[in-house]
This record gives structure tokens, sequence and C-alpha cells, in this order.
């Protein structure tokens, strides 16, 4: 009585499916090799760290062929390539790179520079560790700049996802490295 054909629709979303899942183990990858570029920056291995950073960059230019419908798993990849790109810019002393010149989308970039804060107090305390004062006290002086500039930014989670929490979290890393600054110019007196 009736002919009812589904093909197109099975099609469709069987062709949906394994685009999903093929984001998501790109996704592992991804997140993974911004970590482990974190830590190489972390011990000081620039060079190890800036030719893994490499290939992670012609890797997330991958990301642009896929759909727009999975940009919520897209800008978590790109928040973590984003805060590995900007580590490594301001450990080496170098001016921040633009959303732009990284290739990302807003988001994952606004989202990196907020987590970068973590990073950047880890570096605080590890020049404070080795009596740099200087580079601590450059580090900080980039962590309040960021701050500032991001403090225009007012938007809510469906726009930005998470946007407030982070901004908090990174005052907070803001704080401690002021107090842990602070205490370290009271001890060398």
């Amino acid at each position: 009585m009736y002919n009812l054909n589904f093909q197109e629709a099975l099609n469709y979303l069987n062709k949906k499916e394994q685009e999903h899942d093929k984001l998501v183990q790109l996704s592992r990858t991804l997140i993974k090799k911004s970590s482990n570029i974190i830590k190489l920056l972390h011990s000081n291995n620039f060079s190890a760290a800036q030719k893994e950073l490499y290939l992670l960059s012609k890797k997330i230019k991958l990301l642009k062929k896929f759909s727009l419908e999975w940009k919520y798993l897209i800008i978590p990849i790109e928040q973590e390539y984003a805060e590995a790109a900007l580590l490594y810019y301001c450990l080496k002393n170098k001016p921040i790179p633009s959303q732009k010149k990284l290739k990302v989308s807003v988001e994952g970039y606004v989202l990196g520079l907020l987590d970068l804060f973590g990073e950047l107090r880890r570096e605080v305390v590890l020049s404070l560790s080795k009596n740099d004062l200087n580079n601590a006290n450059r580090l900080f002086l980039l962590m309040s700049k960021l701050f500032d500039e991001l403090l225009v930014f007012r938007f809510s989670n469906t726009v930005l996802p998470n946007f407030k929490k982070k901004l908090d979290v990174a005052r907070i890393q803001l704080e401690q490295a002021r107090i842990e600054l602070l205490h370290a110019t009271q001890v060398k007196k």
C-alpha cells in the first residue's frame, strides 16, 4: 500500500556517523599532541616543541573539511592547539599570534588564551624556583595584560562555551601568580 523508501535517510545518517567517528578519533590524537607540546615547553625543549607545533598546525587544517555541525567537537581541539602555540610564543618572548595566523576559530582562540593562564602561572613558579625574577615578572606582566584585554569579552555560554568560568579561573591564576611573585620579592629583600 505505501511505498516507503528510507534508504536516502539511512545513507545520510551512516555517512554522518562515520564523519563523527573520524572526528572523535582525530580529536583524541590532536589533543594528546597539544598536551605533549606543552610538556616539551615546560621542560625547555623548544626545538622539539617547535617541530611538533609545525606538524600539528598541518593537522589542524584537516578540521576545515568537517561540517560546521561538529563545531562543538572542533572548538576543544582548536582550544588545546591554540594554548600550546600561544605558550610557545610567550616563552620565546615573541609577539602573540592572532587567531587568523593560528587558523583556528575565534572561540577556540579565546578559550585557548584563557587556558594559557594556568601554563603561564606554572612558568612563573618555575622561574621563581630558579631565582629568575626577571622572567617571572615578565610572564606575570604578560598575564596581567592579557587578562585586561580579555575583560572586554562578555558573552553567554551559548556564544562562547565556558567563557565565564574560564575567565574566573584565569583571574585566580593571575592573583596566585601575583602572590607568589610578591612573596619571592619579599624573601629576596
